[in-house]
């Protein structure tokens, strides 16, 4: 699944983003791609960090593509990235995915 965000995300953007997120289930990847996101107050990091946990709670890989450093630092700070690992905060889409590809052909090979 590949969820693309764009400008800045406020509090309501952010509640509708979970609210869409928890109807969704057939996926093995979440690309959460936030290359055109500038910046995020804390409920929309809030919001981002739910959809994270929901996505590990259900097995999911999660990969975060593009944070700008203002990003990178509240959502660090807030603990929304706790659950992510370093090496899948990736800087391009392209990147994105082939991480994405390479953990699904690693994930059908095992």
């Amino acid at each position: 699944m590949f969820l693309h965000l764009s400008g800045l995300i406020s509090f309501g953007a952010a509640n509708n983003l979970v609210r869409r997120f928890t109807t969704m289930s057939e996926y093995e990847v979440l690309i959460i791609d936030l290359l055109d996101v500038p910046h995020v107050d804390g409920s929309a990091a809030l919001a981002l960090e739910q959809v994270i946990d929901m996505a590990v709670d259900m097995g999911r890989h999660v990969i975060i593509v593009g944070m700008t450093f203002p990003v990178a630092r509240l959502m660090g700070r807030l603990g929304a990235l706790n659950r992510v690992r370093e090496s899948e905060l990736i800087g391009t889409r392209a990147e994105a995915v082939q991480a994405a590809a390479n953990f699904l052909a690693q994930k059908a090979a095992s």
